[in-house]
């Protein structure tokens, strides 16, 4: 429970919380830790538990039963994953959850979520307003359908970029191989390394172990405005 305790102190969600609260949040908590590629859980299957990414990332995937899955978003540090489903009955993971590198999550189990960090106002807000934002990227993602592929890059790394602390600066601390961004904005993973390797000779960006640097925010940005 210390451990836990501690993990909880260092993120953001929880900087305004005294020592009584967070230990009263810590009720019933597991730290698991993922190697990069696991399947943490599977859609259709009960949803017994939520999670907060300590470190790592999780990719959202949506089966096809075509055989190509759809990414459907990607969850950062501080993150948290199936807590918008927590209150259903029955709870059912609608989509399977993948971490992209070596992970560690708090596993926190349905029944204190629901009992205890639901009687939290401050938390739940916190929680509905990262529900909202990956709304409002689902949303985004609808607005760019016919948008050019260059387009949607661009749109997908800022958004990314955005989203995660202010503190990793301007590298994106998940890492993304080139299939990862074609599955999310739907084009080959040829298109991505040639748009990528483009925006590279161009001094826009860099790439350092699967993981972007935006070195040109400006230029990466008025993409989104070419006719």
């Amino acid at each position: 429970m210390a451990d836990i305790l501690q993990k909880l102190k260092s993120m953001e969600l929880f900087k305004d919380y005294d020592e009584r609260s967070l230990i009263e949040l810590s009720q019933g908590l597991e730290f698991v830790r993922l190697d990069a590629d696991t399947t943490l859980f599977e859609a259709g299957q009960p949803a017994n538990f939520c999670y907060i990414i300590s470190y790592g990332g999780i990719k959202m995937v949506k089966p096809s039963p075509k055989g190509r899955d759809v990414v459907m978003c990607f969850l950062h540090a501080g993150d948290i994953v199936a807590a918008g489903i927590m209150s259903n009955n029955p709870p059912i993971y609608p989509l399977t959850a993948v971490t992209q590198e070596d992970s560690g999550l708090i596993k926190i189990p349905r029944r204190e979520y629901t009992e205890i960090w639901q009687n939290k106002p401050q938390l739940m807000r916190a929680v509905n307003q990262s529900l909202m934002s990956r709304m409002v990227d689902f949303q985004t993602d609808k607005a760019l359908f016919l948008s050019s592929v260059p387009q949607k890059v661009a749109s997908f790394l800022i958004r990314t970029l955005d989203h995660q602390p202010h503190s990793y600066g301007q590298t994106i601390n998940l890492r993304l191989t080139r299939k990862d961004i074609a599955d999310r904005v739907g084009t080959s993973g040829e298109t991505v390394i040639r748009i990528l390797s483009e925006w590279t000779q161009k001094g826009w960006i860099t790439t350092t172990d699967q993981h972007i640097s935006i070195l040109d925010r400006q230029a990466v940005e008025n993409i989104l405005t070419e006719r």
